[in-house]
């Protein structure tokens, strides 16, 4: 199953584990980073889009000569199971830099988690899933923070929420999919995620 919004590919992946692990190396050149990353996600038929169930990232940079133990937690945002599985890997983010180099093997995922209590925020909203210029975030529970990150997990957008709904600007944004994580005033976090037309 593919991502079309970013043409990613992912593949049938259904477990809960704890990281994503293996072996790598990396070359990175100075000022530049890369990583590899996993998202995981489950198909919605209500919403007719993936929601976000978790994901995690290991950052490479400077040098790791040698094959070395590879170990990307991964951190849940959602109790039930995914359907997909994304693992990204790149040498160097935003402006590439030649040079710079990741070397990837004998890839897996740990030991599976148990479902247990997770974090869940009732009733929480985020319209409309394809957007071009905003992008609100409605609850039931008062909302305290609102971040917008790309699929590499970095954080492109944060806003501290004064009324709700929250309204967030994306038009600035480059197309794309995004996850957007929602803490609450009581601590409790979601994450959803749009498209950015």
């Amino acid at each position: 199953m593919g991502d079309p919004s970013s043409g990613s590919t992912g593949f049938a992946f259904s477990a809960r584990p704890d990281a994503l692990t293996g072996q790598w190396q990396y070359g990175i050149q100075p000022s530049d980073s890369g990583f590899v990353g996993v998202y995981l996600t489950k198909w919605n038929s209500t919403t007719m889009q993936s929601d976000s169930i978790g994901g995690g990232v290991g950052y490479a940079i400077g040098t790791l000569s040698g094959w070395q133990a590879l170990n990307v937690p991964l951190e849940y945002f959602s109790a039930v199971y995914p359907d997909t599985a994304y693992v990204f890997v790149t040498s160097s983010l935003n402006s590439p830099v030649d040079g710079s180099s990741i070397k990837i093997d004998d890839l897996g995922f740990g030991a599976a988690n148990s479902v247990g209590e997770q974090d869940q925020v009732p009733d929480l909203h985020l319209f409309p899933s394809l957007a071009t210029d905003v992008v609100n975030v409605a609850a039931d529970s008062p909302i305290a923070y609102v971040t917008v990150m790309d699929l590499t997990g970095r954080t492109v957008l944060e806003k501290a929420v004064v009324a709700e709904p929250a309204t967030v600007q994306v038009a600035h944004l480059p197309a794309g999919r995004y996850l957007v994580q929602v803490r609450m005033l009581d601590g409790k976090r979601q994450v959803r995620s749009f498209v950015k037309e």
